[in-house]
């Protein structure tokens, strides 16, 4: 053969799993890659060990596939091996290990619960921690007890968490008497209280919310009683509301939405100027959960009175709220003859329905001069021109009969074809007042 030609290496086939197995260690970390995606193509039972051991690969793209391929394949071994890597000393390692438990779910929470028994603090609080992601109701028994018997501070408080991450009802009394004998780990028991949710804990919050006078603990028992989504929690939110000062206002205003959307209350019913101030407040800091909960509530309760109070801070509204307040216009009719300030607005999304529903419900009296006004403004958009002249036809506007005259000569074509039809139609009708049209 002569020397000077150049061999070309076939790329490896992998059509067998014997011949995917002496890749896995080449140095050559493309190839390393490829052959454990092959590895998805074989009997799980045989391969499960190679995708295992290729999660400690040195190189990061060698053990992302990997993950997909123990994530993928049902591997019922892969549980131990995976728990002993939340011990590894690479960060990478630990934090892959921990994802590809989380991902696998309840499969592994016996191997976790298992793993507890280690000395390593930190792989302590890695389990507890998954398994508050899980959130199994077959860990709660082992979890209780690393209440008072850990002896890491981090292991209880993520223990804590994971509990409240259950929502374990007989987590409950275990975790008030912690309240009780860790003063240092208070804010993080109440915060599990309010996501178990259960009478015996709507009694303790608020309780203390009555009696405790610290600042930051009246944010943590508003913040849980709003986890809670008990409605029973209204009633205790709305009396410590205008008590304290604005800080605690705002979150209790989260809190009464949160409990609207979870228990499906209308909160919207206090339309006090504080309370509105309140709320206003916290749309205007684009505080975009709060503003999601209450589009969520102006849906559910188009009718309530609290909407035309929004109405009149229109200017500081989100678009995607003033959206669900037009959406709500078309089932509360008077709701919808207060829309005509939102015709100015810069977005169509707004302004073009907010002039057909304001058109169709305000009455004609009252909604002729601002309509006659909008069409002779030069400033006003051809698309809202063509929307407004719709609307003058259809209430028979005659007064307006002069305007749209004027309009026929307006430079966009459709705007003129609209007026003229609408002069036609609108000069053609009996005129039922004084004749008087606006010019």
């Amino acid at each position: 053969m002569n020397p000077m030609v150049e061999i070309i290496t076939q790329p490896p086939t992998f059509e067998t799993l014997d011949s995917v197995i002496p890749y896995l260690m080449d140095e050559d970390t493309d190839l390393r890659r490829k052959a454990v995606y092959a590895l998805g193509n074989f009997d799980s039972e045989k391969v499960h060990g190679h995708a295992l051991a290729r999660l400690e690969d040195p190189n990061r793209g060698v053990r992302e596939a990997a993950a997909e391929i123990v994530e993928r394949l049902p591997l019922p071994a892969s549980g131990p091996k995976l728990v002993s890597l939340l011990g590894s000393p690479h960060i990478e390692i630990r934090n892959l290990a921990a994802k590809i438990l989380m991902k696998i779910g309840h499969g592994v929470v016996g191997d976790l619960l298992a793993g507890l028994k280690t000395d390593n603090q930190d792989v302590r609080k890695f389990i507890v921690d998954i398994l508050g992601s899980i959130g199994s109701n077959e860990a709660v028994q082992a979890l209780i007890p690393l209440l008072f018997a850990d002896k890491d501070d981090n292991v209880v408080v993520s223990t804590v968490e994971a509990l409240g991450k259950i929502a374990a009802p007989e987590a409950l009394e275990p975790l008030i008497r912690l309240f009780d004998e860790r003063p240092e780990m208070q804010f993080e028991t109440i915060e599990a209280v309010g996501f178990i949710a259960q009478p015996v804990g709507q009694v303790f919050l608020q309780k203390l919310l009555g009696k405790t006078e610290d600042p930051l603990m009246l944010l943590a028992l508003v913040d849980a009683l709003g986890n809670s989504g008990d409605p029973d929690a209204i009633p205790a939110l709305a009396g410590i509301f205008g008590r304290v000062g604005e800080e605690l206002d705002k979150r209790v205003v989260q809190a009464l939405f949160s409990v609207g959307s979870k228990s499906g209350v209308n909160v919207m019913v206090n339309c006090s100027d504080v309370y509105m101030h309140a709320v206003l407040s916290e749309l205007k800091s684009e505080n975009q959960e709060l503003c999601d909960l209450v589009g969520e509530q102006i849906e559910r309760y188009p009718q309530t009175p609290c909407i035309a109070h929004l109405l009149k801070h229109a200017q500081d509204l989100p678009v995607q709220l003033l959206e669900k307040i037009i959406a709500a216009s078309y089932q509360n009719d008077e709701l919808a003859g207060q829309l005509m300030p939102l015709i100015h607005h810069p977005d169509e999304r707004i302004s073009i329905p907010a002039l057909e529903l304001s058109g169709m419900h305000t009455p004609v009296e009252v909604l002729q001069g601002p309509l006659g006004e909008f069409l002779l403004d030069p400033a006003t958009d051809p698309d809202m021109l063509s929307a407004a002249i719709q609307v003058a036809g259809y209430r028979k506007m005659t007064r307006l009969a002069g305007v749209m005259e004027k309009l026929m000569n307006h430079r966009e074509y459709e705007v003129c074809s609209l007026a003229d039809q609408a002069y036609q139609y609108l000069t053609s009708l009996a005129d039922d007042e004084d004749g008087t049209q606006l010019t």
